[in-house]
């Protein structure tokens, strides 16, 4: 395997150009951008332009599709009714400039934000003695997002139509089937483990049928998606950025990244399902993640040391889960 993701593709200073002046003016120009670091998904530049004077964030869709998972095909699409939703909310998050899928631009799909100042919550510039006010700032915006709700279970389409699932278990049925066969297809586990992956979600299916409206899920929940800024004499959430993967389901789906964070927890101001039926549920949860990355680090990212890193940690959720009690 190499250090590059078979999906991540650079563009040239021409088509970063051509897609600037689209947006905006034949006048436009652009000042400088460089290739933000870090995302292995979609290719990422930060743009400066001037007429007008702004920064902007381009974001270019990956290539090689056929690797994709299917929700991963559309996800560029839903981000502007996703961030809509949660700006109506209050949560602080993105501003979409343009999203285009034409192909005319440039021969891929692409979208253009705003610029959010200042440093993800996972840079080593964020003072330590806020994490925790930042946890509860957090735990409250998300506490915020999940109460968008829909009359159905499963991915957010690109106009908020209801065209998903009844219920919770009829798309986890689906997602974990399309993550098992994509497993096996492209060797990411041993037969013997996709089937005790399989097993487990075939007669365990009655444990996600859950008693809660489908809320709005966030699904990528991670410091270096949490942007923050100094304040006066504290530090504040600036945004809640990257929710293309969003969906409406079960909210403790969420808490696969967090768990029981005591301070998350008391901005969140409700708690987790203790049952022992819950606590398998988050297992269970986990272990879709586990998965799901072990197969975007093998077979997109085409990184052996996260992926074995992935794959270790699948594994051992499914030792776990077979000894739950």
């Amino acid at each position: 395997m190499s250090n590059k993701s078979k999906i991540y593709q650079t563009i040239s200073k021409h088509s970063i150009e051509k897609i600037v002046k689209d947006s905006f003016d034949l006048d436009t120009i652009v000042i400088s951008f460089r290739e933000l670091k870090g995302g292995l998904f979609n290719t990422t530049y930060l743009v400066n332009i001037g007429k007008p004077l702004k920064k902007l964030v381009l974001r270019i869709a990956p290539i090689n599709q056929e690797l994709l998972i299917d929700f991963e095909k559309t996800m560029m699409s839903r981000e502007e009714n996703i961030y809509k939703l949660l700006q109506d909310k209050g949560v602080p998050t993105s501003r979409v400039i343009k999203y285009d899928n034409t192909c005319e631009v440039i021969s891929r799909e692409y979208i253009l934000l705003e610029y959010v100042e200042g440093i993800p919550l996972s840079s080593p510039l964020f003072p330590e003695e806020y994490r925790e006010k930042i946890q509860f700032d957090l735990g409250a915006c998300t506490s915020k997002m999940h109460e968008i709700k829909a009359s159905s279970f499963g991915w957010i389409s690109e106009k908020n139509s209801e065209n998903g699932f009844k219920s919770w278990g009829e798309f986890i049925k689906v997602f974990t089937d399309e993550i098992s066969v994509k497993a096996y297809n492209n060797n990411v586990f041993e037969e013997s483990y996709i089937k005790k992956f399989n097993d487990f979600f075939h007669n365990n299916i009655k444990l996600f049928d859950i008693k809660e409206e489908p809320s709005l899920i966030h699904n990528d929940l991670w410091e270096p998606n949490i942007i923050v800024k100094p304040v006066g004499n504290s530090w504040d959430i600036a945004a809640i950025i990257d929710a293309d993967r969003a969906l409406y389901g079960h909210r403790e789906y969420e808490f696969v990244l967090w768990s029981n964070n005591p301070s998350f927890m008391r901005g969140y101001n409700r708690e987790l399902d203790m049952s022992p039926e819950g606590r398998l549920r988050r297992k269970a949860y986990a272990l879709i993640l586990s998965f799901l990355n072990s197969y975007v680090n093998k077979v997109q990212y085409d990184n052996e040391i996260e992926y074995m890193n992935c794959k270790g940690w699948a594994l051992n959720e499914l030792k776990e889960i077979k000894a739950f009690k």
